[in-house]
C-alpha cells in the first residue's frame, strides 16, 4: 500500500497543472490592501487559488504536504514563497503572526483528533482579526465519496479515493467554537466538472 506522501506526489503528477482553474471563490474574501499582508495557503496543489493569489500586492506562502506541488508552483509562480510539511506535525509558523490562511479543499483528510489539532494551529499562527478562508466536503457531496467506502469514524471514510472527512454543519460549528464566524454556508459548486457540495466558510480570530 502506497504511503500518504507517494499518494499525494502520484496525484499530483497525473493531472496537468496547466489544466488548473480558478473558480472565484477568493474575489470577495481578499482584496487589494496598501499594507502587503501575510497569506499562507494551505494545500496549494495544482496552483488553482494561486493563480488568484500571486496577483495580488500581499506576501503569500503557498504550502503542500506533496514536493511535486511544491514544485509546480515554484515553476509556475516564481516570485511566490513556498514551504513543504505535513499539517499533521503542526504549522512551522510563529505564533500570531499570519494575517490569513487560506485552505480550498484541503482539511478534509483527517480523524477528528487530528482535525481539532489542525484547526488549533490555524488559531495559533493567525494574528488577532486574522481570518480562515476554507472549504471542506460536505456530508451531502455523494458525487465525490460522501457515504462510500469503511466507515473509520462518524463522517469519515476510506475508500479507493483514500481518507476523506465529510463535514455536517454541526461539526464545523463545534470546531470553529473558540472563532468569530463571519460566514458559513452550504454550496454547490462545479470545480471538478460535476456538482460538489462544500460547506464555505470565514472565521476570524477573536
Amino acid at each position: 500500500m502506497e504511503s500518504r506522501k507517494q499518494y499525494w506526489n502520484n496525484k499530483i503528477r497525473r493531472i496537468d497543472a496547466s489544466k488548473a482553474i480558478y473558480d472565484g471563490w477568493l474575489d470577495k474574501h481578499v482584496e487589494a490592501h496598501e499594507l502587503k499582508q501575510t497569506i499562507v495557503e494551505l494545500g496549494c496543489g495544482w496552483g488553482c487559488d494561486t493563480q488568484f493569489l500571486a496577483r495580488t500586492e500581499h506576501n503569500i506562502i503557498s504550502c503542500d504536504f506533496s514536493i511535486e506541488a511544491i514544485e509546480i508552483i515554484r515553476e509556475r509562480y516564481p516570485n511566490v514563497m513556498t514551504m513543504q510539511f505535513d499539517m499533521l506535525d503542526g504549522l512551522p509558523f510563529d505564533d500570531e503572526r499570519v494575517d490569513i490562511i487560506v485552505a480550498d479543499l484541503c482539511l478534509h483528510y483527517f480523524d477528528w483528533k487530528n482535525t481539532v489539532l489542525i484547526f488549533n494551529e490555524l488559531l495559533r499562527v493567525l494574528i488577532p482579526g486574522g481570518k480562515l478562508l476554507f472549504r471542506v466536503n460536505s456530508s451531502k457531496d455523494t458525487n465525490f465519496g460522501a457515504g462510500e467506502g469503511t466507515v473509520i469514524e462518524d463522517n469519515y471514510y476510506m475508500s479507493e479515493r483514500g481518507q476523506k472527512r465529510f463535514f455536517t454543519e454541526e461539526n464545523l460549528i463545534e470546531l470553529l467554537e473558540n472563532w468569530h464566524v463571519e460566514s458559513l454556508s452550504e454550496l454547490t459548486i462545479g470545480k471538478y466538472g460535476r456538482p460538489k457540495v462544500v460547506f464555505e466558510a470565514v472565521a476570524i480570530k477573536r
